[in-house]
């Protein structure tokens, strides 16, 4: 049944107020800043940006320190920063999590832990559901490999499951896109699953909870290159989680991300991929060639991982889900779910054609850039006061 224009209006003011008091309450790092509200959802700012006719601001509330970090302005590309902040991770807390997905990001952080006596006292894999369905294939095979390889540096490892029973429940609100974490891209899939999974380790104290997600990305712009933070990036909720650290990206390894990014640029001058006639972003995808250049480790069982998409492909792995969905007839579920995307569609109803989602996902807002040379920081209208 449609619901009416007054009704969403409500709906999403009120859920406008309500992450106001998140983001206060968890201070988080990031936010979407607009008309007194401070928004943890991406798809509620955009929301409210066409609702009132204004434009929200990507906001990091830790500019300063992501400067202090960087004021010696010297990067040594000989030098190990990610060691570094692992070690300092180590000695700041008493217990140190890591989320394990089998990939490459996340098992180098294993292979550092490993090869300098550095324990990481759980692993935390997330699972929908059922380990043997064809799509936890990477959980199933990949996981179990890296942590027998690892084992040393490994006090324990842990499967969380999300159930099918937790994805109805979540879908249950028809504004489920836009009442809580979720992904910034769209269509959206079932990774809001692993909020409810780990709640049980929200509350522990004096606990750190690694993420490994995070890749280098640059921006060429008037023959300078910029390190920078898209929303996109951190948009999907992680930052929700208590006690997160989105290792290769936090404000303290910060001197390890601009290392990546300055190896990367200089791959892409090497492979002649720059031109100087136009504006570029760079995004390094997960190949093995990539890989070696940021000195990833290689991963077991690669084979089994899925391959890349974007938000024009709904993803294999999504895709899967959707078929044992229908194998184990959870229909509850799915209605709830197509009832929420038509809510969706209701609020933005030009994302139903491909050009309309195109144009939908050029709105990226830029929390800091970083000339990579310069190590100098700059807020989104610092640099790009008018836009590009």
């Amino acid at each position: 049944m449609p619901i009416s224009n007054n009704d969403i209006v409500m709906e999403l003011n009120n859920l406008c107020r309500l992450s106001t008091d998140r983001v206060e309450r968890r201070n988080d790092p990031y936010f979407w800043q607009v008309d007194g509200y401070k928004l943890d959802n991406k798809h509620l700012a955009l929301w409210y940006e066409k609702q009132n006719q204004t434009n929200a601001t990507f906001v990091f509330n830790n500019h300063e320190r992501l400067k202090n970090n960087l004021s010696d302005k010297k990067i040594d590309l000989t030098h190990n920063y990610h060691l570094d902040f692992l070690k300092h991770l180590r000695l700041k807390h008493k217990k140190l999590n890591l989320l394990y997905s089998g990939g490459t990001d996340s098992a180098t952080i294993l292979d550092l832990a490993h090869d300098n006596n550095i324990i990481i006292d759980e692993t935390i894999t997330w699972v929908i559901e059922d380990i043997d369905l064809d799509s936890n294939s990477e959980q199933k095979y990949i996981v179990p490999a890296g942590i027998k390889k690892y084992q040393k540096a490994i006090g324990k490892s842990s499967q969380v499951i999300c159930s099918h029973d937790d994805l109805e429940k979540h879908f249950e609100d028809r504004f489920a896109f836009f009442s809580g974490p979720c992904d910034s891209n769209f269509p959206i899939g079932f990774s809001v699953a692993k909020y409810t999974a780990l709640k049980k380790y929200y509350d522990q104290e004096d606990m750190c909870m690694i993420s490994g997600l995070d890749k280098p990305r640059l921006l060429y712009y008037k023959k300078k290159w910029y390190a920078f933070c898209v929303d996109n990036a951190v948009a999907f909720g992680d930052q929700s989680i208590p006690n997160l650290v989105p290792f290769y990206m936090d404000t303290d390894n910060i001197k390890g991300y601009v290392k990546d990014c300055l190896l990367f640029r200089n791959y892409l001058l090497e492979k002649k991929m720059v031109s100087d006639e136009k504006i570029q972003f760079f995004n390094p995808g997960q190949s093995a060639e990539i890989n070696k250049v940021f000195e990833r480790v290689k991963i077991e069982h690669e084979d089994k991982q899925f391959p890349e998409s974007n938000w024009s492909n709904n993803s294999q792995k999504n895709s899967t889900r959707f078929k044992e969905l229908f194998a184990r007839n959870r229909f509850t579920l799915l209605g709830n779910y197509f009832r929420a995307l038509n809510t969706f569609f209701e609020i933005f109803p030009q994302t139903k054609t491909n050009a309309g989602l195109d144009e939908y996902h050029k709105n990226g807002k830029f929390a800091w850039f970083i000339d990579i040379e310069s190590l100098e920081v700059f807020t989104q209208h610092e640099l790009i006061p008018n836009g590009f």
